[in-house]
């Protein structure tokens, strides 16, 4: 049988005291908002002088249904008012009032704490002892506390946890219990709702970080309301790809971005079918991809793939129109034909010829370099390069390599008339040089090869005049031919004169240091001044008389010497 502790009234000098019991609660109970306490009243037993103060220090219901009842209160305290000095002991029973939870000594307004207590029903019980010979017997309080609590549960929905979830369950095992929710974003954002969080409500959040704070209400035992609190975060969060093409024609740069870090990036080009042609993962397309790409017109899309298996591709579109120039050598060796081609209409085609040394010697526009351009190059080496320029300033370059290697004769004759020496030379020690000999009619009286006509073909020709001409036949099949003239006058050639007998000086003076004169010496008879010869000039083949007295006076005159040679020796 529970214990009964109830107000009572007790008659003292013939009068009817009240005792001071607070007001009886209902069901729904009271709290006390200015002192979360009921004092002073009487307790039970056989001190009628003492009374109590009861108090909840964590401010929760305090009622009286039969009994002091603390409803929700984690922890009490009592203080005893009152004549009677023995001592405090306290007890907390079990919902049976038999079994001992704890038990004590106590001193006023010292704290009985419950907080470590399950939900359920627990009775407090505050002795007052008797003092040793005190006239003024014993005293008890009895409390009943109801520790009473309100669970929920809030589980956030999705396959990939806290990431995008599609909805938020609520739940609660007090029967009769409401929940209502806020979600809160980093924006600023709040959204209300009582239940759970439906899909339609989740939809209606854009990315970014959220937190959900739930409560939960009820009413406990004793119709006080009861509530709780929890709260957890999660993230909505969307892929959301870009694609930047550098330049509308010819890019050197298609890149991507992604918006969540650990999202997945990839890129993929189609032609203008929207066939797929290349793909690859990554932020940027390798520039080895875009220049192995022929003419044409693309799209690039970049996708990014978040954890969650959701998709966004954003696009671009470019053209690839490059230049492509060729360069054509009709001959590798002093070639005829230099030329070059363009790809694109609309470009610009240029030439320049550079010497082996890479220095440029010629330069030109259009798809040929001209004839005369070449004529005036030296013989070397050279490199001809074609470069088309497309209107977007994409540049290519093609090139050719030839050699220049003329013949080149020269023909020396030593003398115009009767010449003992007709020579040519050449300019490629490879060549084959020939000569030829033609007369005043224009006919081949002779030909031959070498770098000299033989003397012996010389002494064979008539007088007349003649033409020599000396041809370099080049291993390519280039010739050039170099002439002269000259003129055979077989009249014009000196005669070796007879030797002339020593003739002695008329009257000859002998000199002291002189020998024997000659004897018999027949004194010199001078030539008659009649006597004439005439004398051809080699280099002109003109004439010349001279008198017969001349040449008697050099005829002497050589004598002379020639004595004087022998008298000599």
């Amino acid at each position: 049988m529970k214990k009964q502790y109830l107000g009572s009234i007790v008659l003292f000098s013939g009068l009817l005291i009240g005792l001071n019991i607070p007001n009886q609660v209902d069901a729904e109970g009271e709290i006390n908002s200015s002192e979360n306490s009921y004092a002073p009243f009487w307790g039970s037993g056989q001190d009628t002088y003492g009374e109590w103060i009861f108090t909840t220090t964590d401010k929760h219901y305090i009622g009286y249904k039969n009994m002091f009842i603390a409803d929700l209160s984690n922890s009490i305290q009592f203080d005893y008012i009152g004549e009677n000095t023995g001592k405090m002991e306290y007890r907390i029973l079990a919902e049976d009032e038999v079994t001992v939870l704890a038990y004590g000594a106590y001193t006023n307004n010292a704290v009985i704490d419950l907080s470590s207590y399950k939900d359920g029903v627990y009775y407090v019980e505050v002795n007052k002892y008797k003092a040793p010979g005190s006239i003024i017997g014993p005293n008890t309080n009895f409390v009943q506390v109801n520790k009473e609590s309100i669970d929920i549960n809030l589980t956030i929905n999705g396959n990939y946890g806290k990431y995008n979830p599609t909805s938020v369950n609520h739940s609660s095992a007090k029967e009769g219990a409401t929940i209502g929710w806020v979600i809160k974003g980093e924006n600023g954002f709040i959204l209300e709702g009582t239940g759970n969080v439906t899909p339609e409500q989740m939809q209606t959040l854009g990315d970014g970080k959220y937190t959900i704070e739930t409560t939960v209400t009820g009413k406990t035992m004793h119709g006080n309301p009861l509530t709780n609190k929890t709260n957890d975060n999660f993230e909505i969060r969307h892929p959301e790809s870009t694609t930047l093409v550098d330049r509308p024609i010819n890019p050197e740069s298609l890149t991507g971005t992604k918006k969540i870090e650990d999202s997945e990036l990839t890129w993929t080009i189609y032609d203008k079918n929207n066939q797929p042609i290349a793909t690859g993962s990554g932020n940027k397309v390798p520039l080895a991809e875009i220049n192995a790409l022929a003419d044409g017109e693309y799209t690039v899309k970049f996708t990014e793939m978040s954890p969650e298996a959701i998709a966004d591709t954003s696009s671009g579109e470019f053209k690839i129109r490059r230049p492509e120039s060729t360069t054509t050598v009709d001959k590798p060796i002093n070639p005829e034909s230099l030329t070059g081609t363009q790809k694109l209409p609309d470009s610009s085609l240029g030439w320049v010829i550079y010497d082996k040394d890479g220095k440029p010697v010629a330069s030109g526009l259009g798809s040929e370099v001209p004839s005369s351009e070449v004529k005036d190059l030296e013989n070397g080496e050279y490199k001809i390069e074609f470069t088309e320029t497309s209107t977007e300033g994409s540049t290519h370059s093609s090139d050719g390599t030839f050699k220049i290697r003329r013949p080149e004769t020269t023909t020396t004759v030593d003398k115009p008339v009767n010449p003992s020496s007709v020579r040519g030379t050449q300019k490629l020690p490879e060549s084959s040089l020939e000569w030829v000999i033609y007369d005043s009619a224009g006919k081949k009286v002779a030909s031959g090869v070498g770098n000299e006509v033989p003397l012996s073909e010389m002494e064979g020709l008539k007088d007349g005049d003649y033409k020599v001409e000396f041809t370099e036949t080049s291993p390519e099949g280039l010739t050039d031919t170099s002439k002269g003239k000259f003129s055979i006058n077989k009249k014009a050639e000196p005669k070796p004169e007879e030797p002339t007998q020593p003739v002695a000086p008329i009257n000859p003076t002998k000199p002291a240091d002189q020998g024997t004169p000659i004897a018999n010496q027949k004194p010199n008879v001078l030539p008659e001044a009649t006597t004439s010869k005439t004398e051809t000039f080699p280099q002109t083949g003109e004439t010349k008389s001279k008198s017969s007295f001349w040449l008697a006076i050099s005829s002497f005159i050589g004598m002379i010497g020639l004595v004087g040679v022998k008298k000599r020796s």
